[in-house]
């Protein structure tokens, strides 16, 4: 299996529960050795998010975007999606 660019990758990550679920995973013992990366359509307001935690990265991921979903999935290991009941 190729080396992918992250370990885990949220979706909704900007959300009432995907900041609960961004906290755990940043503060979790193996945090460190992660590669943590919060996708969103709002990069400023993602990007936000990812500056409270080390190894944590923002990018850009659009729901109704198949493309940007796509490419952001090809870099990571696993998809954690928060985004809601309406994607």
């Amino acid at each position: 299996m190729s080396e992918k660019e992250y370990d885990i990758l949220v979706i909704g990550a900007t959300g009432y529960t995907g900041q609960f679920v961004v906290e755990d995973l940043a503060n979790h013992a193996r945090a460190s050795s992660l590669r943590i990366a919060l996708g969103g359509r709002t990069i400023p307001k993602v990007q936000e998010l990812a500056n409270n935690y080390p190894n944590v990265e923002a990018v850009y991921v659009d729901l109704s975007d198949e493309p940007s979903v796509g490419l952001a999935v090809a870099k990571t290991r696993v998809v954690i999606n928060i985004a809601g009941p309406y994607y």
